[in-house]
C-alpha cells in the first residue's frame, strides 16, 4: 500500500514517526533521543523519502521557471 496525494502521506508519515517513537521509548530510550531517532526513521522511510524529493524537485523546477 502506498498513500495517494500529499495528505495521506504525511499522514502516514505521522504515524511512521508515532511507531518509531513508541519504538525507541519502549526500549528505553530518553525522549529527546528517542524523537531524534524516530524523526530519522521517518526521513528514511521510502514513502516519506520520495514525497520530500518530488516536493524538493518541484520546488527547484518552480524557481527555476520550469
Amino acid at each position: 500500500w502506498r498513500p495517494d496525494g500529499e495528505v495521506p502521506a504525511l499522514l502516514y508519515g505521522l504515524s511512521i514517526f508515532v511507531m518509531y517513537y513508541n519504538q525507541q521509548r519502549d526500549e528505553g530510550a530518553d525522549i529527546p533521543i528517542a524523537i531524534e531517532l524516530a524523526y530519522g526513521a521517518t526521513i528514511n522511510h521510502p514513502v516519506i523519502s520520495k514525497l520530500i524529493a518530488s516536493k524538493t524537485g518541484a520546488a527547484i523546477d518552480g524557481a527555476a521557471g520550469v
